[in-house]
């Protein structure tokens, strides 16, 4: 019993503490515009960048392309694609 009680005050700090990580993550997700929200996943071969609120994908606003080509979209960047290519050349 007092090892049961160990285990399940254990899980408690641990649920207490991971809620508190999801809240903590939330608010910082929540201040972050849309310009640091997209550092954060970049690679640096990407075509991503943001102009105000709009999402630029090789210079083409993605309401743009989605307006012309409807989604889901695919969209590869052929300034990436050239550039992976010489690469590995």
């Amino acid at each position: 019993m007092k090892y049961q009680n160990r285990l399940e005050e254990s899980v408690n700090r641990l649920s207490t503490v991971l809620e508190e990580q999801k809240q903590l993550l939330a608010e910082q997700k929540a201040t972050m515009n849309y310009a640091e929200r997209l550092e954060n996943i970049l690679t640096p071969t990407d075509e991503l960048s943001t102009q105000g609120d709009d999402l630029l994908i090789g210079g083409c606003k993605a309401t743009d392309l989605i307006e012309q080509y409807g989604s889901p979209l695919f969209v590869l960047s052929e300034d990436t694609l050239r550039n992976n290519l010489r690469r590995v050349k």
